[in-house]
């Protein structure tokens, strides 16, 4: 229930902010000059004003639109985890996305402003779709389509406009947080994409994971086995030691926390019980 009336209030601050753009844009979008000036809070607030100085038929739309897909996909990540990783992915992509806008500026001396929570929508989608890579989504209503590359096409095209169109500020800090909110799934979530050339360094992030929990566990305090496997140093539990061990982990950390290998022996210690 806290969760959603979070999201709740996210969604009404996002509107209602980005109702009065033009009155508060030069105070909370992004700039260099503001920046300078002390507006330290332009690195977040950005992310609540619509990059336009009117308030036309087409702004309304668009701020319209991002809300329907924050509170769509937004509602999914929250369904799916702790809602303190879907913030934590929403508000670090956006301050990702303005950290790289404003050092660009510095060194390109073009002052542009950056404005609208399209960043941080970005990490929103980029998270969801990880989550959830078989899912279908219906194309003009009615035609079904698998929703990653659906997304992923909205994004990559959005990202080529901005390309084209000589926003190269835009792009490099919309493609920032893009690549920052890939990152963080799969660090947060172990949400492992569907494309193949992307799996390799997949495992690889998620044994770097698995290595470093072992090493900083607080379960190493418990383990009394003495025997160490050769190859990765760790000791070696027999099967009642491995799974209090892994019951303690789920506890803290959820089911998602297990590898493979470990719930496949969870499985095997649970048949030979039986």
């Amino acid at each position: 229930m806290q969760a959603a009336r979070h999201f709740k209030i996210l969604l009404v601050l996002t509107g209602a902010v980005g109702i009065f753009s033009p009155l508060l844009l030069r105070i909370l979008a992004l700039s260099y000059e503001g920046v300078m000036q002390g507006y330290l809070w332009q690195f977040v607030s950005y992310l609540f004003v619509e990059p336009t100085a009117t308030n036309n038929f087409g702004s309304l739309l668009h701020l319209a639109f991002n809300l329907f897909l924050l509170w769509t996909f937004g509602n999914g990540l929250l369904e799916r985890g702790k809602a303190g990783w879907f913030y934590g992915l929403y508000f670090s992509a956006g301050l990702v996305a303005s950290l790289i806008a404003f050092g660009l500026m510095a060194l390109s001396h073009n002052r542009v402003l950056l404005a609208g929570n399209s960043p941080a929508l970005y990490a929103t989608l980029i998270g969801w779709t990880l989550l959830n890579p078989n899912a279908k989504l219906l194309l003009f209503f009615s035609l079904p389509f698998r929703a990653a590359w659906l997304l992923l096409g909205l994004i990559g095209a959005n990202l080529l406009i901005d390309l084209t169109n000589g926003n190269w500020i835009l792009f490099c800090s919309y493609a920032s947080a893009c690549l920052f909110a890939y990152l963080y799934s799969l660090i947060a979530w172990r949400a492992e994409s569907w494309l193949p050339f992307l799996q390799p360094f997949e495992r690889m992030v998620f044994r770097l994971i698995e290595r470093g929990k072992h090493l900083f566990s607080k379960e190493k305090r418990f383990r009394k086995s003495k025997i160490y496997d050769f190859k990765s140093g760790r000791p070696i539990l027999d099967d009642e030691e491995f799974l209090d061990a892994m019951l303690t982990r789920i506890s803290l950390y959820g089911e998602e926390a297990l590898s493979p290998a470990e719930k496949e022996r969870m499985q095997k210690i649970s048949a030979k019980k039986r």
